[in-house]
């Protein structure tokens, strides 16, 4: 009698045979939310999914644009909704056992999104013309910044404010936090 024919070599394309291996995991679905905070300095925040309670948490290496800030396209700020994919992972636990936590990653801005919208309101009141300025900026790591600056002594002042506040809170803030240590 003769012997069955070898078994053919697996190449993984498809109709080869398996090997008997378990197959891989299967990737995990991408979950829609809604951000509940975000701080683009830390790279952390919270994501409340659709369709559940308990809010999820996203680690430093959650969002691939996690420092911006709207209105930048790929900035997180609350009430932004996104899409996420879960991911499970195992900590200790204080009392020395393994605890599981679903933590959101690759979190992305849904596309058609305004990002941040800011609205403000002055008035002349009983002067000829309005002299109050506004800035809007967004400060990178520190987040986004709006100021209005009350011109009701004339317009130079404040337009002077509008344009250097924000430079230089940025500016204070890298120094600080360069000679802390956490720049």
């Amino acid at each position: 009698p003769r012997s069955p024919p070898p078994a053919p070599e697996l190449t993984g394309r498809a109709g080869a045979r398996s090997s008997g291996a378990p197959p891989p995991p299967a990737k995990p679905a991408r979950r829609m939310g809604t951000i509940r905070w975000y701080n683009g300095r830390r790279r952390l925040g919270a994501i409340i999914p659709d369709g559940e309670g308990t809010d999820l948490f996203i680690p430093a290496q959650g969002a691939p644009n996690g420092s911006q800030v709207p209105p930048q396209p790929g900035g997180l700020f609350h009430g932004t909704r996104v899409s996420f994919l879960p991911m499970t992972i195992k900590a200790d636990a204080a009392n020395g056992r393994q605890k599981a936590e679903t933590v959101c990653m690759d979190v992305r801005p849904l596309a058609g999104q305004q990002g941040l919208s800011c609205g403000v309101d002055t008035n002349a009141g009983a002067k000829e013309r309005n002299d109050d300025r506004v800035a809007a900026q967004d400060l990178h790591e520190l987040g986004f910044l709006t100021g209005i600056f009350d011109g009701h002594r004339g317009g130079s002042c404040a337009e002077f404010a509008a344009k250097q506040v924000p430079p230089n809170v940025l500016s204070a803030y890298r120094t600080r936090a360069k000679r802390e240590g956490s720049l």
